[in-house]
């Protein structure tokens, strides 16, 4: 089986692509993101994905760095520019769009003292009816000051388990 991805837009903050199998059995749309930690820049990623959301009516992900907050709790000593986002928390509601929620540790983020959930996976009721098995995991953090998040699609949670690290020395 062939995967096929067509990228659909091209945004400064956003990549819009639609992803396929080439007997035509799979079809999804996904957008990773990064949004720009400038908070006037960031401002305009809202309409751009208001557009969006507005005209799918399929399966639809959104994955990456959105350099906002939800929610109070998902900063700790924060500075404001990690305060919830009142646009973001918007969009959400007003597309019936899920945080997918995630395994590991909560923040994603960290400066000093600071700390804040900025990466996340967001998906439509299309994608939760279509993709049970859909786990979304907070990797150790390496040379960034933020965490890799990884999408896991059709596996069970139940059967992820940390690879054991080896040294082999050449």
């Amino acid at each position: 089986m062939k995967i096929h991805v067509d990228i659909l837009l091209n945004h400064f903050q956003f990549i819009h692509y639609r992803i396929s199998t080439t007997c035509g059995k799979f079809s999804t749309l996904a957008t990773i993101i990064y949004a720009s930690p400038n908070t006037t820049k960031r401002k305009q990623l809202w309409p751009h994905l208001r557009s969006l959301a507005g005209n799918i009516t399929s399966h639809w992900i959104m994955f990456g760095d959105f350099n906002s907050t939800l929610t109070a709790s998902a900063q700790m000593n924060a500075a404001i520019s990690t305060r919830p986002c009142k646009n973001f928390q918007n969009f959400v509601y007003d597309f019936d769009i899920r945080d997918m929620g995630f395994q590991g540790l909560e923040f994603t983020w960290n400066r000093g003292l600071s700390y804040a959930r900025l990466d996340r996976a967001l998906c439509n009721s299309k994608w939760d009816e279509s993709y049970l098995e859909t786990a979304i995991h907070n990797l150790h953090r390496m040379r960034s000051d933020h965490r890799p998040i990884l999408l896991c699609v059709g596996i069970s949670t139940n059967n992820l388990r940390p690879a054991q690290f080896r040294y082999f020395s050449g």
